[in-house]
C-alpha cells in the first residue's frame, strides 16, 4: 500500500507529489522489467486565488450561526476543525461542493456517507441542529473566500519614537 500515512493533519504543500496527485493509498504490484508506475492523473485545484467561491448564498441569521458554531464545536470540530491547515486528510467544510450542500442533512442526519468514515448524527443533534451547523460553515466558506480575495497589506513596522 502506497500513498497513506504521514500527511494526515499536514497541508500538501504545492509542488509536493501529495498536493499535486492526492495522498489516498493504492495497491503497487511490481515486476523485474515490468515498466514505469503510471501515475494517478494531477488533481485540479481551483483556489489559485487562494479559496474557491462558495456554491451557495448566505441565509442563516446571526442567532443560527451562533448556534451553529457552537454545535461545530462540540460535535464537529474534533475531525473538521481544518482550519488554518490543520486536518487535511479530512474535508474542509468550508470547501464543500454543490453536491454536499444539497445533500448536508442527508450525511449528518441519515449518514448517507457512512462508507466514507463520516458518520449518522441523528441521535446527536436535531434537524434544526444540523441546520444550523450548515448556516454555520456557509458563513465560514464566505468569510475564507473574502478574506482570500481582500487585497494584502504590507508590513507596516511600529512607529519608532
Amino acid at each position: 500500500l502506497s500513498g497513506v500515512g504521514g500527511g494526515i493533519g499536514q497541508v500538501h504543500i504545492p509542488g509536493s507529489a501529495a498536493y499535486e496527485y492526492g495522498n489516498k493509498g493504492r495497491l503497487i504490484v511490481l515486476r523485474l522489467g515490468g515498466g514505469d508506475v503510471p501515475k494517478r492523473e494531477k488533481k485540479e485545484h481551483n483556489d489559485s486565488d487562494g479559496f474557491p467561491i462558495p456554491p451557495v448564498l448566505r441565509s442563516g441569521s446571526e442567532e443560527q450561526i451562533t448556534a451553529g458554531a457552537d454545535i461545530f464545536l462540540r460535535h464537529c470540530a474534533k475531525c473538521h476543525a481544518n482550519i488554518d491547515g490543520r486536518g487535511a486528510g479530512i474535508p474542509d467544510l468550508r470547501r464543500m461542493d454543490a453536491l454536499a450542500h444539497n445533500e448536508f442533512s442527508n450525511i449528518v442526519m441519515k449518514g448517507t456517507r457512512v462508507d466514507k468514515g463520516m458518520g449518522n448524527f441523528s441521535d446527536l443533534l436535531s434537524k434544526e441542529q444540523a441546520e444550523a451547523v450548515h448556516k454555520y460553515l456557509i458563513e465560514l466558506a464566505w468569510k475564507a473566500y473574502e478574506d482570500a480575495k481582500a487585497p494584502s497589506m504590507p508590513h507596516q513596522p511600529a512607529a519608532q519614537d
